[in-house]
């Protein structure tokens, strides 16, 4: 999906940004319990003093004080399991007509069916139709599983984007932000550096170095850390929203 930007943004204690009539790039999946599209965006761009920005960037959209756009669930599977049930009913036709066209009888040997020759084209029909609405439900079950359903969103809605972490907006602090999520993607961190990372615990603050228990990992700086130390250019830590149009391509 592709935004374009209304305003300049809203920042902390009422500061505006320098984002408007700017690009935001996104992508999309279908939630069809709520019949609202979440989206999540990748990429920024924008032309300050005749410098090109692009910069991947992590934000939400929300459409009417909720997460995601809102749309209409469509199911385009509805006329394929109506033939699926016509095919079913005529199977159970056909399964009728040939059990009315057969006389059984019991004897010592066990049951045994038999057929009048006036009930001969009765039951020539009955098995035929049986057979073939047999054959037409599973095929149009087998149809209707290659459906899903969708959820269709009208292009020009107005949304908020609120982006969950901070960027630069000049073309050095970018260059280095983009090679600490690079130096990041190649080293992640593990899921028990991540919490412990994010569990702060006074105890282990207060061991000595030496005895103090480090995480694999543990250590590794996140990509605003290595941004700050490389650049010492205080980065957004606080979300940025921002009011825009939403083009549907």
């Amino acid at each position: 999906m592709v935004f374009q930007t209304t305003n300049q943004g809203v920042l902390p204690n009422g500061k505006p940004s320098k984002l408007n009539n700017c690009t935001v790039l996104g992508a999309a999946y279908g939630e069809i319990s709520s019949s609202r599209g979440i989206v999540r965006t990748t990429r920024l761009s924008c032309i300050f003093e005749d410098e090109i920005i692009d910069i991947p960037v992590e934000a939400t959209v929300f459409n009417y004080g909720r997460n995601g756009i809102r749309g209409t669930a469509i199911m385009k599977n509805g006329k394929i399991v109506q033939m699926a049930g016509i095919s079913g009913i005529l199977t159970g036709i056909g399964e009728t007509g040939k059990a009315l066209s057969q006389t059984t009888s019991n004897s010592a040997l066990g049951s045994t069916s038999s057929v009048n020759g006036a009930d001969a084209l009765l039951n020539l029909a009955g098995s035929a139709s049986s057979s073939v609405g047999s054959k037409l439900a599973d095929y149009y079950i087998k149809l209707a599983e290659q459906y899903h359903p969708i959820i269709e969103l009208n292009p020009g809605n107005t949304v908020n984007i609120v982006f969950l972490k901070g960027f630069p907006l000049d073309p050095v602090g970018i260059q280095e932000y983009e090679e600490a999520l690079t130096q990041q993607a190649q080293n992640p961190v593990s899921a028990t550096a991540q919490i412990l990372n994010t569990i702060s615990n006074p105890l282990l603050e207060q061991m000595p170095g030496n005895i103090k228990p480090q995480a694999q990992g543990a250590n590794t700086p996140t990509p605003q850390q290595q941004y700050n130390q490389q650049g010492q250019r205080p980065l957004l830590t606080q979300p940025l929203a921002v009011r825009i149009n939403s083009f549907k391509e």
